[in-house]
């Protein structure tokens, strides 16, 4: 059997190529109608829930419905396989798979029986089959991490063969890609390098040194930043197993799709836990209870906590994420299992500076959209914000210092000014469509300025950068208006003023 576990380096299709297609399908299958579509929506929920035998009746009566249904029959195996029942389970998940041979839930159920058999290799095999299928299959990914292992301690011999039965070892990986750059077979060499990427939580000294070897060898790799994330996960999402495979891909995945404007991988430096337990269910003090049980940040680094604590579903505002706009933290909530990440990446484009947009316009920035491509005014911040820096100085050493002054303030002035001119617009419709009432236009007034609070920070940020260019009036007119975006009562709008005020007469003076 082929002992090299794809693992890592499927990962890497999501990064670096187009996966492959699944195979192909002997016989289609008739989509299941909606009534068993419920079904097997709750099987499933019933599965996750630790509870087999329902999962099983609820198989079982999308089965009677649609005898044809491989999913029913699938869903019917891997509830057998949790009640032990192994035979009718093992039919029942083949029977499922010659109708859909791609089936990752199938194919991972079968090597779980297979390794409580004792046949590791078919168990193996069955995982890579799932992740052919599946790439982000977290939990199949734990499976074989768990069936291989690491590599012994000073083990000998052909350093490929070794990274081939031990892909989870970020050491192996390196040793291997080292041995095939030397050889003359980079390709085959880069491979294992980016994976030792992807597990560089395992070993951050063997993913230094493989992400030097790509700057060296590759040339989009030698325009590429690495930015090093210390993510911790709570409770909720630690009840899974695979946890850390959740942390892993969800940065691959988020370096992906912002890799085109930002050139830069985002390199786990380790994988930490807190509670959050007794924080409730709002973002602030969920983040302000992971920061009191880690104790001093670390000193270099994004810092990211993940929670799988949902928003409650009972009226208020509740956040997704949140983040240090222009900062190094981040708090955002994800599913169990949830690897492609909308409000991760949204937070994340907040530490470089990213800004959010009208409602009405369709980006990644839009809070209340959908979208996941960013609009050109956000595409402008990153590009020219892209070399900050995540260490110790705050403000001005990691953005001002670390950034070319005259493209970022471009860059802002273009995205502040249409913000604003959509603000006002908003504004004037509210009052206009309401003959002039206040009060009868507040709910379309409240949409027009929601972002004024974020604008305000925006406006200061490009004071700031106004400043250091020596711009004074313009440094004091941005601070004005940053004031009156505030809004009066709002300590940061009277230092905002108290800046203004203190430009504009030393400018007179």
């Amino acid at each position: 059997m082929r002992r090299r576990a794809l693992a890592a380096a499927l990962l890497l299709l999501l990064a670096c190529s187009t996966p492959p297609p699944p195979p192909a399908t002997p016989a289609a299958a008739e989509p299941p109608s909606a009534g068993v579509a419920t079904l097997l929506a709750l099987g499933d929920d019933a599965l996750a829930e630790g509870e087999p035998a329902l999962a099983l009746d609820r198989f079982e009566r999308a089965l009677a419905a649609a005898p044809a249904s491989p999913e029913a029959r699938i869903g019917a195996g891997r509830a057998l396989a949790a009640l032990g029942r192994v035979e009718p389970a093992r039919a029942a998940l083949e029977a499922g798979l010659a109708v859909r041979p791609d089936s990752a839930p199938a194919l991972v159920a079968l090597a779980d029986l297979a390794i409580a058999r004792g046949d590791r290799a078919d168990a193996a095999a069955l995982l890579e089959r799932a992740f052919l299928a599946d790439p982000a299959r977290i939990d199949a990914h734990q499976k074989l991490a768990d069936l291989t292992g690491p590599a012994p301690p000073g083990a000998r011999g052909d350093p490929v063969a070794r990274a081939d039965a031990h892909p989870y070892d970020a050491a192996a990986r390196l040793a291997a890609g080292e041995a095939l750059l030397a050889a003359g077979s980079p390709g085959a060499a880069r491979e294992h390098l980016e994976s030792a990427l992807v597990l560089s939580d395992l070993d951050p000294a063997a993913a230094r040194r493989s992400a030097a070897l790509l700057a060296q060898h590759f040339d989009d790799w030698r325009a590429r930043r690495v930015v090093w994330v210390h993510a911790y996960s709570d409770e909720i999402l630690r009840a899974d197993p695979a946890w850390r495979f959740q942390q892993r891909i969800a940065w691959l995945v988020l370096s992906q799709s912002l890799d085109p404007v930002l050139h830069t991988r985002f390199l786990l430096a380790d994988l930490g836990t807190f509670r959050s337990e007794a924080a409730g269910f709002d973002l602030p003090p969920i983040e302000a209870a992971a920061r009191v049980q880690i104790g001093a940040l670390p000193r270099e680094g994004i810092v990211a906590f993940l929670t799988g604590r949902p928003a409650p579903r009972r009226p208020g505002a509740w956040k997704l994420g949140q983040a240090e706009f222009l900062g190094r933290v981040v708090t955002v909530r994800v599913a169990p299992r949830e690897v492609a990440s909308r409000v991760l990446a949204h937070e994340v484009v907040h530490l470089y500076g990213g800004v959010h947009v009208n409602p009405d316009v369709e980006s990644l920035m839009n809070p209340s959209g959908h979208a996941t491509r960013l609009d050109p005014q956000n595409v402008a911040i990153l590009h020219a914000l892209a070399s900050r820096r995540f260490g110790p100085g705050g403000l001005e050493a990691n953005v001002i210092e670390a950034v070319p002054l005259h493209p970022a303030i471009e860059a802002y002035a273009g995205a502040l000014q249409l913000n604003l001119a959509l603000r006002n617009a908003g504004v004037r419709e509210a009052l206009a469509a309401s003959e002039g009432s206040v009060r009868a236009a507040a709910p379309q007034l409240r949409q027009a300025i929601a972002l004024d609070d974020h604008l305000g920070d925006v406006a200061s940020f490009v004071g700031e950068l106004l400043l250091r260019d020596g711009r004074r009036p313009g440094a004091a007119r941005l601070f004005a208006i940053a004031s009156s975006l505030y809004g009066a009562g709002d300590p940061r709008a009277r230092r905002a003023l108290e800046r203004a005020r203190a430009l504009a007469t030393a400018h007179a003076g």
